[in-house]
């Protein structure tokens, strides 16, 4: 088992990391990531995913955060049908006391996204794609109960990077989720 040791006092203590294994499911827009942040706006493209994930997360020290890493496998549906393999790597910080109650972690995530055919929103949206393409996510999660679920919402974005990929591409969607920490 990975484990993370703390110095307390004249022991070390020794804080294991979590594994989790959850689902997610969204849908595909055709706006660009800064549209995002417009409401009422939203492009909803016929193109939905559901898949599962595994995760691995580990305290940083004594502190309110944490680093991690997870895999996802993303069945789309809709407009197309294809498979998505997603690996990034993950910040979290879990505030003590937050302004919504059941808040438990706001997230980050960034690695890659592949995919088995280039993605037809992606091309509709912004002229042609690529299979592999940078990922990202922006997260919150919410506590649910005391079994170690959460529900989380999350904003699943696909891109060039600003042009470290070629060609100039991506896609965005909104996600819900559900996982189980053990």
């Amino acid at each position: 088992m990975l484990c993370t040791e703390v110095a307390a006092g004249d022991h070390v203590e020794t804080r294991p990391g979590k594994w989790s294994v959850g689902m997610v499911a969204g849908n595909m827009t055709k706006n660009r990531a800064n549209d995002l942040l417009r409401p009422g706006e939203y492009d909803f493209a016929d193109n939905y995913f559901a898949g599962v994930l595994v995760a691995y997360d580990r305290q940083i020290g004594d502190s309110k955060w944490s680093l991690g890493a997870e895999f996802q496998l993303n069945l789309h549906f809709g407009n197309q049908q294809f498979l998505e393999f997603v690996l990034p790597a993950t910040i979290r910080y879990r505030p003590e006391l937050s302004f919504l109650p059941a808040l438990e972690s706001l997230g980050l995530g960034l690695g890659l996204s592949h995919t088995t055919e280039v993605p037809k929103v992606e091309v509709e949206v912004r002229g042609e794609s690529a299979r592999t393409l940078v990922y990202w996510l922006a997260e919150s999660a919410f506590s649910v109960g005391n079994s170690g679920d959460e529900l989380f919402l999350r904003i699943h974005h696909r891109s060039d990077a600003f042009g470290l990929l070629d060609p100039d591409s991506g896609s965005n969607a909104f996600a819900i989720g559900w996982r189980r920490s053990f």
